[in-house]
């Protein structure tokens, strides 16, 4: 989903070339390995393939690995290139995909949060309400979705700015820079982002609330101190969980879904180097989803067993990793 001239990464050149495509090609390593795995649990774990959650985080692990193998391989090959070489086709193609995983990885995500309030909020008749079809069907109208919002815009021009800069791109099978109209701008951002993250917001504060109030009547008959303590603990391990999917998912993809629709509306006035920081920073949500996403037991126990290591060392070895090159490339950003 990228804009103006935040295409490819040619941009950050003059702040080292050779070094930001090492990191940003250990990045895409990354997503790949990271979601890949998570489709092999999946797959290979009996317990996993009896949950219908599980097709939710497929469904965003899919996603995420076609914006790790397919988007982000394309803005690093072009590192040390003035143009885009690979003509109109595949860059129609590009854009289309971009913005499909993009929009189908936030909007799983949503489908998740909606998944986990009925668990929580609906226990006994969760078996009945979230059925293996209809769990499928939000899957297909995830991707549905997302692919009507990118396909026919994209293929019949109705995105297209009419700016001259556009327009002149538009005529060059060399320039693949994606200058959407002001309109398609704000309702693709809204679309694929700030509807789904007002849902998710309010969601994940009801399951808060929820869970909350279920962890008091459990406890209504034990003494008053065991009664705060194991309150605390819950609500601190809950509030926890629920804050680190949350502040993740907006710290990624909140500026960059501010300055998209702000490039359009003022004409692309923002320097275009800051757009693709920020794209950079969305598409690093994909590194953490396979793991935020799959905290549950049944998916450690086949991480476990597929990489021969406990869950302990899996999490911290995979976040070390991941907080070391975020770091590092943010510093050498800025």
């Amino acid at each position: 989903m990228t804009s103006g001239n935040s295409t490819c990464i040619h941009e950050m050149t003059t702040h080292g070339s050779l070094t930001v495509a090492v990191i940003l090609s250990i990045l895409v390593f990354m997503t790949i390995a990271g979601n890949i795995l998570a489709l092999v649990a999946a797959a290979t774990s009996e317990r996993l393939k009896q949950k219908k959650s599980t097709a939710f985080i497929v469904s965003l692990s899919c996603a995420d690995l076609i914006m790790g193998a397919v988007i982000m391989p394309f803005c690093i090959s072009i590192t040390y290139i003035d143009k885009w070489p690979f003509g109109r086709q595949v860059c129609n193609f590009r854009i289309i995909m971009d913005v499909t995983s993009v929009t189908a990885s936030i909007n799983s995500l949503c489908v998740i949060a909606i998944d986990r309030y009925i668990a929580i909020t609906r226990p006994l008749r969760y078996p009945s309400l979230v059925t293996r079809c209809r769990a499928t069907c939000a899957v297909l109208a995830v991707w549905i979705l997302s692919i009507t919002m990118t396909f026919f815009p994209v293929q019949f021009n109705w995105y297209r700015s009419k700016s001259p800069e556009a327009l002149v791109c538009y005529e060059n099978p060399n320039c693949c820079s994606f200058e959407p109209s002001k309109e398609y701008a704000v309702i693709s951002s809204i679309i694929s982002f700030h509807l789904p993250a007002a849902l998710m917001i309010f969601v994940y504060s009801q399951v808060l609330k929820e869970a909350t109030r279920q962890v008091r009547m459990c406890v209504r008959g034990a003494e008053k101190n065991q009664i705060r303590h194991i309150i605390s603990a819950k609500e601190r391990r809950a509030l926890k969980t629920l804050s680190l999917i949350m502040g993740v998912f907006l710290f990624c993809w909140l500026p960059f879904f501010i300055i998209n629709p702000t490039q359009a509306l003022c004409g692309f006035c923002l320097d275009g180097f800051y757009n693709l920081v920020f794209l950079w920073l969305g598409y690093i949500n994909s590194i953490f989803n396979p793991l935020l996403y799959s905290r549950n037991p049944e998916f450690m126990a086949a991480y476990r067993r597929l990489l021969c290591c406990d869950a302990g060392k899996l999490r911290f070895i995979y976040l070390y990793t991941v907080s070391k090159y975020v770091v590092y490339i943010i510093d050498l950003c800025c």
